[in-house]
């Protein structure tokens, strides 16, 4: 493993994890708490001034009923000195401020998301300096970071905070301190831990960057009424979540994004020289020439490597406080490509850096294993060449996970379930319980029984190569399928974005699709002779550095059936940004709502439609022909299903409404028709459908209702059409067995994953728990990614 280099830094070395037990959590916890508050408690302390129906701060929101702006002093024992980082000049202040938004929907759902915005902004969230709307949103603190590209390059926190208010979340959006309206001092956060500066009240300097989001969550929750607090964050932000979520268990789900490594995975890097010119003088500069003399690790600000924090909780404690309790989860993001932090050219041996992060990410979800409750896993996320939220992290990661829209087991029958273990490797479910194959992997497998192998299952591999992996009748084996003709990145060269899925047209062949960093669909076609390769979706979506945005940017794992042709029809989600009334006309929001379709013909070509694109500014491009036929009349925020039966090739999502909507269309034509409700008798819904099957005579596919229980569609064929049944009442309401994913339906019944995290089998008659057993072995995360 790559270790950070010696200097003059006191740096902990935080490789070993200090919880064993569920008696561990609480007093390490009380530890921090004493450290940071001066108390063994949480404070409960809601003090913050509420100015309501402020003007809106961002440069537009959808589905958005009014913004509060929160605010909060903090005051000094001494004085803190603020220095103008490009100037110098400096001068001194006896409170630290902090500052946030409480951005409320128009469509609430009752459920809180912290959105923290870390080292961005400052004076506005007015978009990028070039005048361009909403992939971040920055101010005069932050010029430098700007970029010239086009808005869909940026940070991220415009667009998350517009999808979550799409999707009905409360955002409570907070500002790091020293990066506040009225107190802006750029990167000085070093003069938040001179003696001088310590808090009046009591405790330590990291409070400065917690207590803004504590006293706002207090006071929240004190006066509104929310079914769950949950919490995500870019970079700085990211490592506030990290911690945040380690000391405030009523933090469900967190997201941290480019936020931290370990301590002892961060590199050595030098300061470029031209940094230090015209700079001499200023403190700022003189707080970083031990860094630049000495080349010490790229730590970050004084709060990310402080020894007598990390000494107490390194990350990997972090991360499993973040992540233990019932319900409770944590998803760390890192960006492969990240032209900032922890990407792989950051990394100290960019290698290594699958092997380490995948090594540190399998000894968390050890621990949580054998705590009994929780869960934590590491997106590196390969669609992202900045240093921001990508369109993949929100819509396929945040989002998703928020909503349940996931299935985390793989299945094709009762006897063939298998997902990705918590030591990282893909596990079987067999009669004594479940098997370690061995195969490293990340996300959840795509299986299909009985078509060129007697098992074959496509996976993300722990690199996200797409990778076959297939039981011949004997032994199991792995390849990766030829990848050299996807879509490359700096460091992504053959990666796909999201899990694949699977399917079989005809004896002796299957197709497995997935998206491409391009945000494209990519299909191989198998054959035990060869395997062939080609991009099916679109060629254009507004990626950056096109002149033009195309409705057809595939979002997360597409649903796949065989058609009346003998083809394939592939559905997915697109993520079209959308025109709306901003000071230049341009898009700032992409909610990724419509629905398209790719329909194979008996040839193995795809049937096509002429579309106009949109170009930057709004007007119409020049038309063009492409498989993409848009299906528009209902918008969905989870993954919709396909199927085919009676007669008709359908379509199924979960719409606006938290109803169930179908889409049927003739034999062999293109997509026509209209969306139907499905006749539910009153019950609403959430998550993402299962795929329809069939069952004596009848079709049949199960949901997740609105409350966690299971419900079932049920098809007559005869005629009748649609009825609803409540398949299962599971105690809803956080009980045990209830539902915190999406079901995954078989020919013989139906998976899903318990709020106690345990994966449950149901048969339509008995439920059968899906227990581990102790045969799990753990790989040396030193050695290769793959048997």
């Amino acid at each position: 493993m790559a270790r950070a280099q010696s200097c003059n830094f006191n740096v902990v070395d935080d490789h070993l994890i200090h919880i064993a037990s569920p008696t561990d959590v609480q007093p390490l916890r009380e530890r921090l708490y004493e450290y940071i508050w001066g108390q063994d408690t949480l404070p409960t302390d809601d003090t913050v001034a509420v100015t309501q129906n402020v003007a809106n701060p961002t440069w537009c929101s959808t589905d958005l009923d009014h913004v509060d702006a929160l605010k909060l002093s903090m005051p000094v024992s001494g004085s803190v000195q603020l220095c103008d980082p490009t100037t110098g000049n400096c001068s001194t202040t006896d409170s630290v401020l902090g500052s946030a938004w409480h951005f409320v929907p128009a469509h609430p759902r009752h459920r809180l998301v912290i959105v923290h915005n870390g080292h961005l902004d400052v004076n506005q969230m007015d978009g990028p300096a070039s005048g361009e709307p909403g992939y971040g949103y920055s101010g005069a603190c932050d010029k430098a970071w700007q970029s010239d590209e086009d808005d869909l390059t940026y940070y991220g926190m415009q667009t998350t905070i517009n999808a979550l208010l799409a999707d009905g979340y409360d955002v409570l959006a907070v500002l790091m301190p020293l990066y506040v309206p009225g107190q802006c001092a750029g990167f000085l956060h070093a003069s938040l831990f001179d003696p001088n500066a310590a808090p009046a009240d009591g405790g330590g300097a990291i409070r400065y960057f917690l207590d803004m989001t504590l006293h706002s969550v207090n006071y929240l929750l004190e006066n509104e009424s929310f079914s769950d607090v949950n919490m995500l964050g870019l970079s700085g932000g990211g490592w506030t979540t990290t911690l945040y979520a380690a000391l405030d268990p009523r933090v469900t789900r967190s997201f941290p994004v480019a936020g931290s490594l370990p301590l002892y995975l961060r590199n050595a890097i030098p300061v470029p020289a031209d940094e230090l010119q015209g700079q001499e003088g200023a403190s700022w500069m003189q707080s970083i020439a031990p860094l630049i003399a000495y080349q010490c690790p790229d730590l970050g600000d004084e709060e990310q490597w402080i020894s007598s924090l990390y000494s107490i909780a390194g990350y990997p404690d972090l991360y499993v406080l973040g992540s233990y309790g019932v319900g409770r989860s944590q998803i760390q993001i890192l960006n492969r490509n990240d032209n900032c932090c922890f990407g792989q050219a950051q990394h100290g041996d960019p290698d290594d850096y699958d092997n380490d992060l995948r090594g540190y990410e399998a000894g968390v979800r050890e621990v949580l294993h054998a705590l009994g409750a929780g869960t934590f896993s590491l997106r590196i996320d390969e669609s992202s060449t900045l240093h921001q939220i990508s369109r993949d992290a929100i819509h396929d990661v945040i989002l998703a996970s928020l909503d349940g829209a996931h299935p985390r087991v793989g299945a094709a029958a009762a006897s063939l379930a298998f997902m990705r273990g918590y030591n990282g490797h893909l596990w079987m479910n067999g009669s004594a319980g479940w098997l370690d194959l061995g195969y490293r992997v990340s996300g959840k497998p795509a299986v299909l029984a009985a078509a060129v192998y007697p098992i074959q299952i496509a996976v993300r591999d722990a690199l996200d190569e797409p990778e076959l992996i297939y039981y011949d009748g004997t032994q199991w084996h792995a390849s990766l399928l030829p990848s050299g003709d996807l879509p490359d990145l700096p460091d992504g060269q053959g990666k796909i974005v999201a899990d694949p899925v699977i399917a079989s047209t005809s004896p002796g062949s299957f197709d497995v699709l997935a998206q491409g960093t391009d945000f494209q669909i990519h299909r191989w076609h198998v054959t035990a002779a060869e395997t062939s390769f080609e991009q099916v979706s679109g060629a254009t979506c507004g990626q950056s550095g096109t002149s033009e945005y195309g409705y057809d940017c595939a979002v997360g794992t597409p649903a796949v059936a065989a058609n009346a042709a003998g083809g394939l029809s592939v559905l997915y989600r697109s993520a079209n940004p959308i025109p709306l009334n901003t000071p230049n006309g341009n898009y700032c929001s992409e909610p990724p709502r419509t629905s398209y379709a790719l329909i194979q013909n008996a040839d193995g070509t795809w049937q096509t439609v002429t579309v106009t694109l949109t170009d930057s500014n709004g007007g119409d491009a020049t038309p063009h022909t492409q498989a993409d036929q848009r299906i528009g009349g209902a918008t969905t925020t989870t993954f919709p299903a396909a199927a085919y039966f009676a007669g008709a090739q359908r379509a199924y999502l979960l719409d606006s409404n938290s109803t169930i909507s179908e889409y049927a269309s003739p034999d062999g034509g293109p997509i026509g028709g209209q969306w139907t409700v499905l006749p539910s008798k009153g019950a609403l819904f959430a998550g993402s459908p299962g795929q329809p099957f069939p069952v004596a005579g009848e079709e049949m596919f199960y949901v997740r209702t609105s409350d966690d229980n299971l419900g079932q569609f049920v098809y007559d064929t005869t005629g009748a059409g649609w009825n609803y049944y409540q398949a299962l009442d599971l105690g809803g309401g956080g009980a045990p067995e209830s539902m915190i994913d999406s079901p995954l339906d078989t020919t013989d019944g139906v998976y899903w994953t318990g709020q106690d995290g345990l994966v449950r089998f149901y048969d339509g008659s008995n439920i059968t728990v899906l227990n581990a057993v102790d045969t799990i072995f753990r790989e040396d995360f030193e050695g290769v990614l793959s048997p």
